[in-house]
């Protein structure tokens, strides 16, 4: 899936700052599983779905918004990638 914007990764499905874990970088990036979290807004879009995936700073299980894939993506991420 592609990822338009680069992005703070998460310990856990919200925006906190408490929970920053590294950086995803905008690009084809795999994704494991959904699940539901705090609502987001960005990108044009809003969501409650996060997507855990390990991020480009080395960190693994953490989670991004939907938000910043692609408008493609955006359509087809609850299709394609099972609940967490």
């Amino acid at each position: 899936m592609t990822t338009v914007v680069t992005q703070w990764s998460h310990w856990t499905p919200d925006t906190n700052d408490s929970s920053h874990a590294g950086t995803l970088y905008a690009a084809s990036n795999y994704f494991y599983c959904r699940t539901t979290g705090q609502y987001y807004n960005n990108n044009g879009h809003g969501s409650v779905v996060w997507l855990r995936t390990d991020d480009d700073s080395g960190n693994r299980n953490v989670y991004v918004s939907d938000v910043n894939l692609s408008d493609y993506w955006f359509q087809r991420d609850l299709q394609k990638l099972p609940p967490c």
